[in-house]
């Protein structure tokens, strides 16, 4: 019944007066525009989720997540030199930001560099507790080149802030057992 009224009242008044609609643009934030281009990646809208990280890394170079995200969906669909200049510009933007530092790594090990891979990551590591998976690489790659207590080191660190994570327990128990620790593996391996 109010809605009716709320009709006929309307319609009495659109009788009266005619009425102008416009139309408005509205744009979006960066941050919505980040949402949207995600959300087409998810959808499986890959080129779409391209087009649209690309225009707001454009807008905003320093855009870090965009730029971090537009990376890593390169490297996905195959385009490494593509993924390697927006690194490189990123890089020269913003030297110290973990993701790039850390795909700028994946990089190296991709080449066969661990070693190189390994000085990357050391020269200026975040706080563990932002970015574990940053120093899960790390670990990993202190296993790789035989630097085993400093892996073991950084897979307890990682286990004791996120006990929920098996694969870095088993890490530790890998590291362990390679040090000859053979009942702390155990545990770890438990």
């Amino acid at each position: 019944i109010q809605a009716d009224f709320l009709m006929e009242s309307a319609t009495a008044q659109a009788e009266e007066k005619p009425v102008q609609l416009k139309k408005v643009a509205v744009a979006l934030s960066e941050t919505e525009q980040y949402q949207e281009a995600l959300h087409s990646a998810e959808m499986g809208e890959t080129e779409q989720a391209l087009r649209r990280l690309t225009a707001l890394v454009a807008d905003n170079p320093t855009y870090n997540d965009a730029r971090a995200t537009l990376i890593n969906l390169l490297m996905q669909q195959g385009q490494p030199d593509k993924a390697a200049a927006f690194l490189a510009d990123g890089l020269e933007l913003q030297p110290y930001f973990p993701p790039f530092i850390e795909v700028k790594a994946r990089f190296l090990v991709e080449q066969g560099k661990n070693d190189e891979a390994l000085r990357v990551l050391k020269k200026a590591p975040p706080v563990l507790a932002s970015y574990p998976e940053y120093f899960a690489f790390m670990a990993v790659l202190y296993q790789r080149l035989g630097q085993l207590p400093a892996a073991e080191n950084l897979y307890q660190q990682l286990t004791f802030l996120h006990p929920e994570k098996g694969v870095w327990w088993l890490g530790l128990g890998v590291t362990e057992e390679g040090l000859g620790k053979n009942a702390q593996a155990m545990e770890a391996y438990a």
